[in-house]
């Protein structure tokens, strides 16, 4: 295991970004460029945007809500969250 940080370390023990071959590290337009180009890009996850709609009953009992719901799209993830006017929220089914 490395050395812990000091006052006098100069850098960390792991890079804290991909440390793989940059498509800036062969000439420009080569096979060996492309390929890392195209690896970088494979490596790079998107996150999904989230929307949310929450519905709040007033007078409505616990029992009486219906169940929150999460939907996973391509793109997104949407999520209806049904509530009572007390601060109750309905568990996601």
């Amino acid at each position: 295991m490395g050395q812990p940080w000091t006052k006098h370390a100069n850098s960390p023990l792991l890079p804290a970004t991909n440390s793989g071959p940059r498509p800036g590290d062969f000439p420009l337009g080569s096979v060996k460029s492309r390929v890392a180009a195209r690896a970088l890009a494979g490596s790079k996850t998107t996150a999904k945007e989230v929307h949310r709609l929450v519905i709040t009953h007033i007078g409505v009992s616990p029992s009486d809500l219906h169940p929150s719901t999460r939907t996973e799209c391509e793109n997104c993830i949407v999520e209806t969250i049904h509530k009572n006017s007390d601060g109750y929220t309905s568990p996601f089914a």
